[in-house]
């Protein structure tokens, strides 16, 4: 989890790597999900209902497939004989082009809680 601050508020940057082990040792699938938090809004959140505790954990939250030019729900699938570090140079990648432009643009508080808005988070 990558931390910063910006204009005196602390988000954050996090990045979920989601595994499937069925088809172990064989093959793993990775799921990765990129998310963003932000530690005042959660902060407040915790002392509403310290049941939902959820600092350190994302607010806001995409599988990275969703923010590639796809927009489809993607794994990667590392494979006993496949190209392991292809496979890992592409995860990387796709996070560098499409993960962290994400956690860029919900480090603003007015992007952050345009977002949020639409999620269920403040209605739960």
């Amino acid at each position: 989890m990558a931390s910063f601050s910006i204009n005196g508020l602390a988000e954050h940057g996090w990045l979920g790597l989601n595994d499937n082990d069925t088809g172990l040792p064989e093959v793993l699938i990775i799921t990765p999900v990129v998310g963003v938090g932000h530690e005042r809004v959660q902060k407040v959140l915790a002392e509403l209902d310290p049941r939902t505790d959820r600092r350190g954990q994302p607010l806001i939250s995409r599988n990275l497939g969703y923010l590639t030019p796809e927009r489809t729900y993607r794994t990667w699938t590392f494979g006993r004989d496949g190209d392991l570090d292809a496979v890992a140079a592409d995860l990387a990648g796709a996070l560098d082009r499409n993960g962290m432009p994400f956690i860029d643009d919900l480090s603003g508080w007015e992007r952050f809680s345009a977002e949020i808005e639409t999620t269920e988070l403040l209605f739960d």
